[in-house]
């Protein structure tokens, strides 16, 4: 399983790096039978078995701003990277 779920992780590495944002970045490990990119604020996205939107190949943000209640799931890449533009101001 776990490569079903590079690709979602890779692209939102690239685009990251590409926004600056790779210095907020404190970890990428493995979590489950997939991954997590853990930020330096103690926001994270996941993609594994029982993460919202893994069937799809969409992550799941926890403890960001803009979560309403603990997750929120269904996400592109893309749309990570818009909240953490303001999440770190950027």
């Amino acid at each position: 399983m776990l490569k079903l779920y590079v690709q979602p992780i890779n692209k939102l590495i690239k685009l990251l790096i590409k926004n600056n944002l790779s210095n907020k970045v404190e970890v990428i490990r493995r979590i489950h039978d997939g991954l997590q990119v853990k930020f330096i604020d103690g926001s994270d996205v996941v993609i594994h078995w029982f993460s919202y939107g893994h069937e799809k190949g969409l992550l799941e943000s926890y403890k960001m701003p803009q979560d309403c209640g603990d997750v929120t799931g269904y996400l592109t890449p893309e749309k990570v990277v818009e909240r953490l533009k303001i999440n770190f101001k950027q």
